[in-house]
């Protein structure tokens, strides 16, 4: 009997120990559950509040990095502004531009005088019809480079702009020292006729009584040495291009 009361004794035990045993595995459970999730609850917290610093601290960067830009296009500005003359972009180009070339006196050695010599003193007294030639080797003998042609109106076309003269307007003309003349060719004078002024009267391979040689002409073109300027020159000389 007493056998049967410790046999009981030890499954009673025993029963009650698994029920504690499992309840406390239940509870283990169930607080294992309960901080894994607060843990990962905390973990997802942490993650948002990082992003929101990580946000919030661009956000402040950029607009520090977008005012120290505007401070210092401001800065730059007012340097410009205080330090930089004032241009005035109203004013007429044409009026403020030097020109870098430099004007000398003509004198009996200028270039245009040695030619306008040399013409003089190589002109016949009647025309032999070789005026291109004549009027060619006075500007050549003054140091004038260029490259000689067969009649007289081709060197209106290039050849007498490319030795250093510049066509002049024919209106109120007054002519100086060294002055070539090109007159256009015609059907009765198919190779035109040039002439230079020597300060007295126009030459070619003659001495000319008067501006044109012909009675009727064509029209004509005026070049002259603008790197030369005759400070002397007067009106009388207007009495060279008397009966054109």
């Amino acid at each position: 009997m007493k056998r049967v009361f410790w046999l009981m004794s030890v499954v009673g035990l025993t029963l009650g120990q698994s029920s504690v045993a499992q309840a406390n595995y239940q509870f283990g459970q169930a607080s294992y559950a309960t901080t894994s999730n607060a843990a990962n609850n905390a973990s997802i917290n942490i993650d948002d509040a990082i992003n929101q610093l990580i946000a919030k601290s661009q956000t402040t960067n950029t607009t520090t990095i977008t005012s120290r830009i505007a401070q210092s296009a401001d800065t730059v500005s007012s340097i410009t502004s205080s330090n930089l003359p004032t241009i005035n972009r109203s004013a007429n180009f044409s009026s403020d531009y030097q020109s870098p070339s430099v004007v000398a006196q003509l004198t009996t050695n200028s270039a245009p005088s040695m030619a306008a010599a040399h013409a003089s003193r190589a002109a016949r007294g009647s025309s032999i019809g070789r005026c291109a030639l004549y009027v060619r080797r006075a500007l050549q003998s003054a140091g004038y480079s260029f490259t000689p042609q067969a009649s007289a109106y081709q060197y209106a076309h290039g050849t007498l702009a490319s030795a250093g003269f510049t066509k002049i307007s024919n209106d109120n003309y007054v002519p100086q020292v060294g002055d070539v003349v090109v007159f256009n060719r015609t059907s009765r004078n198919p190779h035109g006729h040039i002439q230079i002024y020597d300060g007295n009267q126009w030459v070619s391979d003659f001495r000319q009584p008067k501006f044109s040689p012909y009675s009727q002409h064509n029209g004509y073109t005026v070049w002259r040495d603008h790197r030369y300027n005759d400070a002397s020159a007067n009106t009388g000389t207007m009495l060279a291009m008397n009966d054109r």
